[in-house]
């Protein structure tokens, strides 16, 4: 039987498919321009590419699949090769064959699949054609050489005596559809389990190696004989520990097919040796979205509140490009849907850990079965308008994904006494993804969580803050079972305090007994006065039958001590009136001190960490010169950058027994000056009707 061999021209574009360009030699071919032996001996290398983060320690292996057996030059100047032709290695020729037993056959402009009567060769008329790429394969004239048919007609590529000297790809998938073509198929099949035996290179990232521009790197695999390579990545996948700033990670890619340079050249209208690593970005998300009942113009990852406030969060991230995963749900043909308990095949788990400050609001009403409070959803388009349902697809609890609500097994560390939401999509994206990559237009669209907690009693207060931290847990390896986590963004709540040391005028010893109210002069609670509920919370003063919500003061004597420090904790950044309502027993009733306190959280947008660093500012009494600084030398205005208030108070508030003890100079002197004035005015008058009334008697 005649000889016939595979001219193939390779090339390694930048996309895994544009892998080959075959073209088949003509018979008077010039013999002077034929590949010889020396030039097909000299080894080649694959350069990978990608960013820096894609392929920083990374390790990944070459297996040669078809050797080049011979080729020919363009011209005599030998700058580039008009054609190669391809052979396949004996110890994958059957690897290879079975793989095409797996994949469609290949099909023609009509869907229908190729017949012998378009395939080149004799004696094919008596085979029956079937729908596996197999079939096709051996009714072809390269059914002993299964690379060769892959090139052929599986890559799609026209022979470049047929005119298509562009050498386009014209059946196999796009990037834009996710690499989940044919051939996509085929490579995974082929780097499946531990059979690819072969020649095997390896080469480890260098992502110090930089190429076209900063950020980008290469990883260059070498000593490979000319030929047809699968690249896999035989890394873990989760190794790119990411900053707060940045957070995400690369999966292992999945397999890549190449073919080398020959003699260090490449083909006239492609380059060789060169392929774009296809990992997956992996990327989770957490943000503030409301806050002080009002949504941010812009998701932070901080935000100051009062106990009792609820805050919004957003949790994000992408739908994953799920090619080389196999469906594991139900039966090995994938037909049955995921039922909750068997999908193992890609693994998608957000997890968010709230701290013991943070109470999870679940649950719309106590009474709801399901978790209403969390909401699922993924976006329709890629720029989705969170108010517009239209936008998005709400996924439903238990069908599409699970919740699971725990304590937090912490013993030590700012989530002790915390609590643990886990939400699995897990389900939705084996039913909905897996197996159905291409053309699916999720991939790469939004899913985002939404849910709110309440700040509670249990808030740290101070500096420290409350965090609310996030991570995904995701399948990183195509041809495993293994998976990776990425932590995400750790926003903080930050909650304030102040404290102030009852003392006597007259010799600054502690006083008990004092009663004070506050009122917010601004935020959520603008002119109203304050108190808390049975929970620990802020909340405005009750109405009453002639008041309105807020307009009644509330007597704070509970949050002293027995030497009469009082501490106001659990305050959101702003402005307070603090008035004293009781004087202790003995002290001057009409004489009681009244300031503005101001808390001003200086740590706000303090980059790369949230940092609840603040400063209190107290007033002095518009009256009576009753405030002054706790201890000598400090001013009525103290930053706090470590621990809280509650170490100490910050100014002695003061009490007059009499008028004696109270200032004489400035603005309280003449208060004073004014009332001693009124007194003599009316001491006047009285001894002035006095002796009117005397004379008058005694003219009579």
């Amino acid at each position: 039987m005649r000889m016939r061999k595979l001219f193939a021209g390779l090339a390694a574009a930048a996309t895994m498919l544009g892998g080959l360009a075959l073209g088949v030699s003509t018979a008077n071919a010039d013999d002077t321009l034929a590949v010889t032996a020396d030039e097909l001996g000299q080894t080649q290398s694959i350069v990978l590419q990608g960013d820096a983060a894609q392929l920083k320690d990374h390790t990944f292996k070459a297996v040669l699949l078809g050797a080049y057996d011979g080729g020919e030059w363009t011209d005599a100047s030998k700058e580039t090769l008009a054609s190669v032709s391809v052979r396949t290695e004996t110890n994958v020729l059957a690897k290879v064959e079975n793989a095409l037993k797996t994949i469609e056959g290949v099909k023609d402009a009509d869907d229908k699949f190729i017949s012998p009567d378009i395939i080149e060769g004799e004696g094919t008329d008596a085979v029956t054609i079937s729908g596996t790429a197999y079939n096709d394969y051996k009714a072809s004239v390269y059914k002993d050489n299964p690379v060769a048919f892959i090139a052929r007609y599986f890559l799609g590529y026209e022979a470049t005596d047929s005119g298509n000297t562009d050498n386009r790809d014209t059946t196999s998938s796009l990037k834009s559809e996710h690499y989940a073509g044919l051939l996509r198929d085929l490579v995974e099949v082929l780097g499946d389990g531990d059979d690819t035996v072969g020649s095997v290179f390896e080469g480890v990232a260098d992502a110090t190696t930089e190429y076209a521009e900063r950020g980008k790197a290469t990883v260059t695999i070498s000593g490979l004989t000319p030929g047809i390579y699968i690249i896999m990545d035989s890394s873990t996948g989760d190794v790119i520990e990411p900053s707060q700033d940045e957070p995400s990670k690369y999966t292992a890619s999945i397999h890549m097919l190449v073919g080398t340079k020959l003699a260090g050249k490449d083909l006239e209208h492609q380059e060789l040796g060169a392929v774009a690593v296809k990992n997956e970005l992996i990327e989770v998300n957490k943000e503030i979205l409301k806050a002080k009942g009002e949504y941010n113009e812009e998701p932070v990852n901080e935000s100051d509140q009062n106990v009792g406030d609820v805050i919004d969060y957003k949790l994000s991230t992408k739908v994953p490009n799920t090619t080389g995963y196999e469906t594991k749900c139900g039966t090995v043909d994938a037909e049955a849907e995921c039922d909750g308990t068997n999908y193992l095949s890609y693994v998608l788990t957000l997890n968010d850990t709230l701290s013991k400050g943070l109470t999870l609001n679940d649950k719309v009403t106590d009474t709801d079965q399901s978790h209403t409070g969390i909401v699922v959803r993924v976006a329709k388009t890629d720029d989705p308008d969170p108010s517009d349902d239209d936008d998005w697809l709400t996924l439903a609890e238990d069908t599409d994904y699970l919740i699971t609500i725990s304590d937090v097994a912490d013993t030590t560390g700012d989530y002790v006494g915390g609590t643990l939401l886990r939400v699995d999509l897990s389900k939705w994206i084996n039913n909905t993804i897996v197996g159905k990559e291409k053309g699916n237009a999720y991939i790469g669209k939004e899913i985002r969580v939404d849910y709110s907690a309440t700040l509670n009693s249990d808030a740290v207060i101070g500096v420290e803050g409350n965090p609310n931290k996030v991570d995904l847990t995701y399948s990183n390896k195509p041809d495993g079972d293994s998976t990776g986590t990425i932590p995400g963004p750790e926003p903080e709540v930050f909650t304030f305090d102040f404290g102030f040391q009852k003392v006597a005028a007259s010799d600054n010893s502690n006083l008990s007994g004092a009663k004070f109210s506050i009122k917010a002069l601004d935020g959520k609670y603008a002119g109203k006065y304050l108190t808390k509920n049975d929970k620990g919370e802020w909340v405005p003063t009750p109405a009453t039958d002639s008041k309105a919500e807020g307009e009644t003061p509330y007597e704070f004597s509970e949050i002293a001590d027995s030497d009469g420090r009082f501490y106001f904790s659990g305050l959101a950044a702003g402005q307070y009136e603090v008035e004293e309502t009781t004087a202790p027993t003995g002290y001057l009733q009409s004489v009681k001190p009244k300031t503005v306190v101001t808390i001003t959280w200086t740590g706000q947008n303090t980059k790369p960490e949230p940092d609840g660093a603040y400063t209190v500012a107290f007033s002095k009494d518009g009256t009576w010169d009753l405030i002054t600084p706790y201890l000598s030398g400090d001013s009525l205005s103290t930053d706090i950058v470590e621990g809280n208030t509650a170490d100490r108070p910050l100014v002695n508030i003061k009490n007059a027994k009499n008028l004696t003890e109270l200032p004489l100079t400035g603005g309280a002197g003449i208060a004073l000056f004014v009332v001693v004035g009124l007194l003599l005015t009316g001491a006047a008058v009285m001894v002035y009707a006095k002796m009117r009334g005397t004379m008058k008697a005694l003219r009579v």
